[in-house]
């Protein structure tokens, strides 16, 4: 077993202030009350450096005791303070038998890398037996229900992200997952578009506990489509898939972590090797008689769907194409073509009861972490169904002209082209999604609840430029959403007819193109039907309309 590096036990053993956050620990801080403790001494080291690791709360203190110092009060040696872990950070703990203690955990911001201690136990027989203390531990790193050592297979796309997913699994996801003892570590590497739907179609699910994408969102895509085809279909869906963020689009990533940490590499790895699960709904995309698409993330029409594939040339500039392509699209302010009909939830909430209701949930998330069992049990008897059956897909929601006009619907006419009863509104865009966040720079659906079921869609009718480039500045908030104009439902499906005599539009589904030649498409919400997997158990992407004031009374 080899020794922690040089740098390591030379900081730990001269210093005393050493700290692996920006703000050093306080100079003289006395040793915690607290049972589960540890008596140990860094191996290596030329001085005798005796440590002391105490588990207070959801971290570990590490805190140097050396051997001559002053006595405290009680007469146990003076203590000082080097460094907190926390317990979501930690990797493995091991004891072997020379009395050899490994801990193995991430480093804070911003490097998050895997650091390695090796400490030796008291030999003396007289010590306490330290495996009521290494119990309690392992069981604070790896709670209740979150499985150790997981099967993990990896799918990464080499084009990804101008080519860093190759590197970024090679260097930073791979010793991260050895580092866990992972039990099983399988990397399969793309080489063609729709490979991602050709591994679903072919994958033994009982031979991974979760599918890392090391890429953007585009293999995750590939992924549900390839898994959509199967007789097994419900129980491929069961198998959680979590994104990486090593692509240009990372929107899964951003909804679950925010959109800071949703773009961390090592973060997204400790997600697969403890995250806690999620529930998330997906979408059914039908057209005519061509098989059916599914959704996890959006569905764009007008200027949105430009953003979306217009902007494909430009992926060079990561996610500020979409911002450029917003505003490109200012100056010719395009209506588009064609009638949207919605089946509302009902009864219908207003943008102050979604508010409401927003604030209540997040709120409850912050104050209680949810445990293993409240997030990844379904609810519901359509979810209970889900769980329990391991057969295709139901049968998909198939829509002809005029079938959308029942009780529940709403229909909106936009373009002077196109034909049919409704409600006339001249329309920028439809922008319909499951997951709170759409981009880095677009908190689009702040009030998307992943798993109840429904789809948050989008209506931005005609409004004057300054109206549009307010939104633009608004939108990395979620605050556009409170823009007057801005029409936002909650709706379990909705039917799409591009207009015929406006020629070839623009149809984004997960930012892959639809064509509107082969005329209407329906979308469906599949309540519960996906998984992935969050570090704290809860949407994160959403955080920033709480934290920016978009919640407060009266809005």
């Amino acid at each position: 077993m080899s020794l922690p590096p040089k740098s390591i036990r030379r900081r730990l053993s001269l210093s005393s202030t050493f700290s692996h956050s920006s703000r050093p620990a306080p100079p003289d801080l006395p040793p915690p009350t607290c049972t589960d403790s540890l008596i140990c001494s860094l191996q290596g080291t030329k001085t005798s450096v005796v440590l002391r690791l105490v588990k207070e709360g959801k971290e570990v203190w590490v805190m140097k005791r050396q051997e001559g110092g002053e006595e405290e009060e009680g007469g146990g040696k003076a203590t000082r303070l080097l460094f907190k872990i926390p317990t979501l950070h930690i990797l493995s703990v091991s004891h072997s038998s020379s009395n050899l203690i490994h801990l193995t955990y991430l480093s804070n911001a911003p490097s998050y890398t895997p650091t390695h201690l090796f400490l030796n136990l008291p030999s003396s027989s007289t010590s306490p037996s330290p495996t009521p203390f290494l119990n309690a531990l392992n069981e604070a790193s790896y709670p209740k229900g979150i499985k150790q050592k997981r099967r993990i297979l990896l799918i990464v796309n080499p084009a990804g992200g101008k080519g860093r997913a190759v590197k970024a699994a090679n260097n930073v996801i791979r010793p991260i997952l050895e580092a866990a003892g992972c039990s099983r570590v399988e990397v399969i590497y793309t080489t063609h578009n729709g490979h991602g739907r050709e591994i679903a179609r072919d994958l033994d699910v009982d031979a991974f506990d979760v599918i890392g994408t090391v890429s953007g969102d585009g293999i995750i895509h590939e992924l549900y489509n390839g898994f959509a085809a199967r007789p097994d279909a419900l129980k491929c869906f069961r198998l959680p898939v979590v994104p990486v963020p090593a692509g240009t689009g990372n929107s899964l990533s951003i909804s679950i972590h925010g959109k800071i940490d949703g773009f961390s590499i090592p973060l997204a790895a400790l997600n697969l090797v403890k995250g806690i699960p999620l529930v998330m709904d997906l979408c059914s995309v039908t057209q005519g008689d061509k098989p059916r698409l599914i959704s996890f993330l959006s569905v764009a029409l007008g200027v949105m769907a430009d953003l979306d594939i217009g902007t494909e040339s430009l992926r060079w500039m990561g996610d500020t194409r979409f911002v450029y392509g917003l505003l490109r699209n200012t100056i010719t302010m395009p209506t588009w073509p064609g009638s949207l009909s919605i089946k509302l939830h009902q009864p219908h909430p207003s943008k102050t009861d979604l508010a409401t209701q927003l604030r209540a949930r997040l709120a409850a998330s912050h104050l209680n972490s949810p445990s293993v069992s409240s997030t990844s049990a379904a609810k519901g008897a359509v979810l209970r169904e889900l769980e329990e059956d391991e057969g295709p897909l139901p049968e998909a929601l198939r829509m002809n002209e005029g079938e959308e006009q029942g009780e529940g619907w709403v229909r909106i006419v936009s373009g002077a082209e196109t034909e049919g009863k409704g409600t006339r509104e001249d329309l920028l865009y439809v922008y319909a999604g499951i997951l709170p966040m759409a981009s880095r720079d677009l908190l689009q659906w702040p009030f998307a609840a992943p798993g109840e079921g429904l789809i948050d869609v989008v209506v931005q009718p005609q409004v004057p430029r300054t109206t549009l480039l307010r939104n633009v500045a608004s939108a990395d908030s979620g605050s556009v959403v409170l823009e007057p104009s801005q029409k936002y439902y909650k709706a379990s499906a909705f039917h799409i007819s591009p207009s015929p005599s406006s020629g070839p539009q623009l149809i984004s589904i997960d930012g892959e193109a639809l064509s509107s030649s082969d005329g209407p498409f329906t979308v469906e919400c599949l309540q519960g039907l996906g998984r992935t997997m969050g570090l704290r158990g809860r949407w994160e992407g959403g955080d920033d309309f709480w934290k920016k004031g978009g919640l407060r009374e009266g809005k």
